[in-house]
């Protein structure tokens, strides 16, 4: 099945880069680190999304909605 995705909607999308990406680039490296030697990276991937949430300033109520909705895919 063949999708399209129409580009206006997605100019609106707010893309956060931070000053520094390094702390969230060398984290994303150890947690491909880890999978890659099937370990496990749980708690790096915990610190990654809270790195994330905080660059993107949501609530304590956006985290929950957000988290609940990845729980559920």
């Amino acid at each position: 099945e063949m999708l399209q995705v129409d580009k206006e909607p997605l100019l609106d999308l707010p893309i956060f880069v931070p000053k520094d990406c390094s702390p969230i680039s060398k984290l994303v490296d150890r947690i491909i680190s880890l999978r890659a030697s099937s370990k496990d990276a749980s708690s790096l991937e915990e610190e990654l999304n809270k790195m994330i949430y905080e660059l993107y300033e949501l609530t304590v109520d956006e985290i929950d909605a957000l988290e609940k909705s990845l729980i559920s895919s």
